[in-house]
């Protein structure tokens, strides 16, 4: 292992050998000959080559640690000149393992077994806030690094679609690192009949992504497979840069009657750089022997590459590195009007360009780019003429842009299925249109209670598909339109409120209705009933639920918490022969205790997910896949100095 891992680092016992990348082409191609020539590579040089691949393959069993983690933050506020210096400083470190119990896999259709998965993550963070606030503004200074390391391993046994056994590995290690800096402020301005708000922000924010040597290969019938075998490299780096500004202007007109005019823009720009490099082996050798009793790095040992029995392969595609660069410019008007002391109207315009490209420096032919250029309205109209309750009507216009790896042809893996995930390069935007009444019902002096209807009709709704080219990939695909409706009961209400005790109940559930049309190629690939049927991703139910009770001489409280969803597609299937995957609903209970029994101590306890309820996958109604998360327990001592 990495000595530095606990950090979340490795030292570099993953990286590639920067000699590998310049004999291949970056990974594109590898010509072997006899002897060493200006165009192909001797056998002794490749076998040099695969060599610097460090042979790390086979996993243990081993006990996990338990989880660790600590946080400490400080703050204070200075008076200076005119006006008050405050700083806030915050860090943690956290590392955890989670595993997969009980996971099972049972779909004829591509793999019969069980698997265990474990995951070992560590979490840095730090957070820093300075800011100067004087009479009429202020300035921000906001600072954050947010880091996670993710180190997984999966073993997989059973038997594929024609019932040979199968051993699968998959062996990952993840490092993500997010750090952002911005500058935010406002000034006011108060003239005869105006007030005037000024506020500005700028940002900046790099984001990184590591992948070193992530490993995947498989014995079947307890032999070694040379060419399903990969080793991967790839490093995201993106960098984006945003300006923003809003003005207010507000003024009293006639009595009771107050308006409320903003103005604002927003220019933001990001650009991405990922490189992907892939390679395998080849058996020259057929005669070496393959049983994987030993395991694979018995197999592949420095005597059997030595003696060219296998030979380094690349598998990089031309569309697996690419450059990317998104750009935002927006501009909006906002005016807000209240008559008398029943009516509020907000209407107000976004007039939006996006554009998105997609450039890949080994396939110019593959470049892409999507423009969109467009306003979205909105209108809400408020009535609140009686003393404890209120209507709200709302109307607005939307869009949702796909995501880069929806749309780049360059492969990546799902973090939660580890299934490959493929993009599709000629995805739209999608149009949304909202329409919403919520009544809403005020009483005592923190209760609150609403019910709301609303709608959705949604143009070119993006959804996650099963990928044409592999049974066991994951695609995109963009369908002819969306519909949904929905009831939604929201409710915040004090139960026990003492000076000894206090019991808050807070809520909400959610009935929504989906239906898609299905273009000519959906209908054709999914079948003609397969039209109108629910949404991927989109529930019909859901709810959350939240139980808060104080003691308040002994400075104790517990939260109960209740969340629910109900079945949803998880993928959309192409065949029509084959129902889609279902992600079954599932409920999760956590409990959280806390009590600070002096002025510098405090002490937490959590647990989480109390009714360890299965994460399970189905097709026509037969259990796929599931597993367990398994219910936590963690404890946590804090002393504020």
């Amino acid at each position: 292992d990495s000595n530095t891992e606990w950090l979340g680092y490795d030292n570099g016992l993953r990286d590639l050998h920067p000699g590998v990348l310049a004999a291949t082409n970056q990974g594109l191609g590898l010509d072997i000959c006899d002897k060493s020539t200006d165009g192909c590579t001797s056998q002794v040089q490749a076998m040099a080559y695969l060599l610097a691949f460090k042979p790390d393959y086979d996993v243990d069993l081993v006990s996990a640690d338990p989880s660790v983690g600590f946080d400490a933050d400080f703050g204070d506020r200075l008076d200076y000149k005119d006006g008050e210096i405050g700083y806030y400083f915050a860090g943690s470190y956290g590392r955890d393992t989670n595993h997969r119990g009980n996971a099972l896999l049972d779909d004829s259709s591509s793999f019969v077994g069980d698997y265990d998965r474990t995951k070992d993550t560590v979490s840095v963070s730090g957070y820093g806030v300075l800011g100067y606030e004087f009479d009429s503004g202020e300035v921000l200074s906001k600072t954050t690094l947010l880091r996670s390391t993710d180190d997984v391993t999966r073993e997989t046994i059973g038997f594929d679609s024609e019932g040979n056994s199968q051993d699968r590995y998959i062996l990952e290690y993840v490092e993500r690192q997010l750090l952002s800096q911005s500058f935010s402020g406002f000034k006011e301005f108060a003239t005869t009949g105006f007030d005037s708000v000024l506020d500005w922000r700028l940002g900046y924010s790099e984001t990184d992504r590591t992948e070193p040597d992530r490993r995947s290969y498989y014995f079947d019938l307890g032999m070694f497979i040379a060419t399903p075998l990969q080793r991967r490299w790839s490093y995201l780096n993106e960098e984006s840069n945003d300006v923003g500004l809003d003005l207010t202007v507000s003024q009293d007109w006639g009595i009771n009657n107050y308006a409320t005019f903003k103005v604002g823009g927003l220019v933001s720009e990001k650009d991405r750089n990922f490189d992907l490099y892939r390679f395998g082996v080849t058996q020259k050798d057929l005669s070496v022997s393959t049983d994987a009793s030993n395991g694979l790095e018995d197999i592949l040992s420095i005597e059997n590459i030595a003696n060219d029995a296998f030979r380094l392969a690349t598998k990089t595609t031309a569309t697996d590195s690419y450059r990317s660069t998104e750009n935002i410019s927006a501009f909006y008007l906002a005016l807000s009007n209240e008559y008398g002391e029943d009516w509020i109207a907000d209407i107000g315009v976004r007039y939006e360009q996006f554009d998105q490209k997609i450039l890949y420096p080994n396939a110019p032919d593959s470049d892409n780019e999507i423009r969109v250029d467009a306003a979205y309205p909105s209108l809400n109209l408020t009535w609140r003429g009686l003393d404890e309750y209120q209507i709200r009507i709302g109307y607005s216009q939307t869009v949702s842009y796909p995501g880069l790896v929806e749309r780049a042809d360059s492969q990546f893996y799902n973090p939660q299925t580890d299934e490959p995930v493929l993009g599709k390069p000629d995805l739209k935007e999608s149009n949304i249109e909202n329409f919403d009444i919520r009544f809403e019902h005020y009483f005592g002096e923190e209760n609150r209670a609403s019910l709301a209807f609303f709608r959705k009709n949604i143009d070119n709704p993006v959804e996650q598909s099963i990928a044409e080219t592999t049974f066991d990939a994951t695609s995109y695909d963009n369908e002819l339109s969306a519909v949904l409706d929905g009831i939604e009961i929201d409710f915040n209400t004090s139960l026990l409120d003492t000076n000894k005790h206090g019991l808050f109940v807070s809520g909400n559930l959610s009935y929504i209705d989906s239906a898609v049309g299905l273009g000519k190629e959906s209908l054709s690939n999914q079948g003609a009933k397969a039209d109108g049927r629910p949404l991927q991703g989109q529930s019909e139910y859901l709810a959350n639920l939240q139980f808060d009770y104080d003691h308040f001489p002994s400075n104790q409280k517990i939260t109960f918490l209740v969340n629910f969803f109900d079945d949803r597609i998880f993928k959309v299937t192409r065949n029509n022969d084959i129902p889609p995957v279902i992600e079954n609903g599932r409920s999760t209970i956590d409990i959280n205790y806390e009590n600070i029994f002096s002025n510098k101590w405090s002490f937490k306890l959590k647990a989480k997910n109390l009714t360890n309820e299965p994460v399970s996958y189905s097709r026509n109604g037969n259990v796929i896949e599931h597993y367990e998360t398994g219910m936590s327990v963690s404890a946590s001592l804090s002393y504020e100095l």
